[in-house]
């Protein structure tokens, strides 16, 4: 095809006179980069120095891929490419949100198997076998991954 010539179309010209046309070589395909796994910052200078440009970005909560970083892209790896690139981009994981349950009267090991299930971290004080306190309260609005301290002791039996 003709991409361009050096005199205008519609242009008035001696009849005999050389026009000088310049053919198209087609469209530009490149081989498509990787860019997923890496912080969406990276992957937009890596795109630009192959001379591709940033497409549709659309984000995603994942709680496998961290936040911002790229999950998926089109067209994919190795793939021929024309310029844009679509990307999938991590929000992180959802936020998760629960009332806190009460460990106070729990055995230490229940206590830190019912924390691991529910994702949560304990921090231990003092010696012993039973939860004698905790915070925060049984009941309190906390999220996954939060603190909970425990005031641990030894279980007294009453005669």
């Amino acid at each position: 095809y003709i991409a361009r010539q050096d005199i205008l179309p519609g242009q008035k010209v001696k009849e005999g006179r050389n026009i000088r046309v310049f053919l198209s070589k087609g469209p530009v395909v490149a081989s498509m980069p990787a860019v997923e796994g890496e912080p969406l910052d990276k992957a937009e200078l890596i795109l630009s120095k192959a001379g591709l440009r940033t497409g549709r970005v659309s984000r995603v909560h994942s709680d496998t891929v961290g936040k911002d970083m790229v999950i998926a892209q089109r067209p994919q790896t190795g793939e021929p490419g024309g310029g844009m690139v679509s990307l999938l981009v991590s929000l992180g994981p959802y936020e998760v949100s629960y009332k806190c349950p009460s460990f106070t009267d729990r055995s230490l090991e229940d206590a830190r198997a019912l924390a691991q299930r529910l994702g949560l971290r304990l921090s231990e004080k003092g010696k012993g076998d039973k939860i004698l306190s905790q915070k925060p309260n049984a009941g309190s609005v906390i999220k996954k991954g939060a603190t909970v301290e425990v005031t641990i002791g030894e279980e007294t039996k009453e005669w």
